[in-house]
């Protein structure tokens, strides 16, 4: 998967490529171990283990960014209140202003004045509030394959890619429609 923002690894959460109606797999909400090799992954140090109430928090922040990504995806307004909660979590870690020289140039980066499990989801949030603020709407998609629903940033040229994962998911789909037009060009006889 090229997943390549934290706040849309989290999204995906939710569904991890189901194989079909009633077979949904939470790994947020069900798997514990999941948000502790996300925070890994992401290079989010947390004191401790996860507690059930930052686990509630983060599937809050998780219903945010969907219900905020999947408006944008469909061209549609985001919802006012979801705006207001996004803001909440990216309000919840100040930040200091630092100047660095890498030689070639200066860069400005953005500090956390303080790392705890609120920052950490500002973190997230923020992850995906860049791309909203800086990158391209028409490039934040949902998958196709109705069996998925992933988020993902299309960084294609064209802008038409219809799948998070070409690999899995178009096949798939590719598969779902040769079987449905054998179905229809082979009806079963009755007896």
């Amino acid at each position: 998967m090229d997943s390549d923002n934290s706040g849309f690894d989290l999204v995906n959460s939710e569904n991890w490529f189901t194989l079909g109606p009633g077979r949904e797999r939470d790994r947020l909400r069900n798997e514990p171990e999941w948000l502790d090799d996300f925070l890994d992954r992401w290079g989010f140090e947390q004191a401790g283990a996860v507690s059930a109430r930052e686990r509630r928090e983060a599937l809050r922040l998780r219903a945010v960014l969907r219900r905020v990504t999947y408006a944008v995806a469909n061209e549609k307004p985001v919802p006012a209140a979801d705006l207001v909660e996004l803001n909440a979590f990216l309000a919840a870690q100040p930040v200091r202003r630092r100047l660095a020289d890498t030689g070639a140039a200066f860069r400005l980066d953005l500090e956390p004045v303080r790392t705890n499990w609120a920052s950490i989801l500002a973190e997230i949030a923020a992850s995906v509030a860049e791309l909203l603020a800086h990158g391209e709407r028409a490039r934040i998609k949902v998958c196709e394959n109705p069996e998925c629903r992933w988020v993902f940033y299309d960084r294609g040229t064209n802008r038409r890619r219809r799948w998070c994962e070409p690999a899995i998911c178009a096949n798939r789909d590719k598969v779902r429609r040769f079987r449905a037009r054998q179905r229809a060009a082979n009806p079963p006889t009755s007896s």
